[in-house]
């Protein structure tokens, strides 16, 4: 049976090789052991996969507060800092047409932390399941 080690050392060979499909899929394998290995397989996974898919290692979650605000909450699970991120909002307007719109959180949520971002929206209660989020994208911050 392969090792977290020996698929994390696999990773990173096809890593450098430029076949960045296998190297998700050695360091995939190796991430789900909970060894040394397998945290710094999921570290190279979460840096080559993260900014094309965002919405598999973060969450988002929508809420409201006492006045109705619409607001999302980003967790980041993950060993990186994130920002940059796009976020879609979905919602019924006036009409009840449902309308998309894209706003950036442009600060750095750190590795492990949650952050709360305020969509500039009030949520209209007898239509509350109509509202929706999805993350689009995000970038890794800096140095890591």
């Amino acid at each position: 049976l392969p090792t977290a080690a020996a698929s994390n050392a696999l990773g990173d060979l096809a890593r450098k090789a430029g076949d960045l499909n296998l190297a998700k899929s050695y360091y995939a394998s190796a991430a789900q052991h909970p060894s040394e290995a397998g945290q710094q397989a999921y570290a190279s996974l979460v840096r080559i996969d993260l900014p094309q898919n965002p919405q598999q290692y973060l969450q988002l979650r929508n809420t409201r507060d006492a006045l109705g605000r619409w607001y999302l909450e980003i967790s980041n699970p993950t060993p990186a800092p994130v920002n940059r991120l796009l976020i879609e909002l979905v919602y019924p307007d006036q009409q009840g047409q449902i309308r998309r719109v894209q706003r950036q959180f442009k600060g750095t949520i750190a590795a492990g932390e949650k952050a709360r971002f305020y969509s500039g929206m009030v949520i209209d209660p007898k239509r509350a399941s109509l509202y929706g989020s999805s993350l689009l994208s995000a970038a890794l911050a800096e140095n890591y």
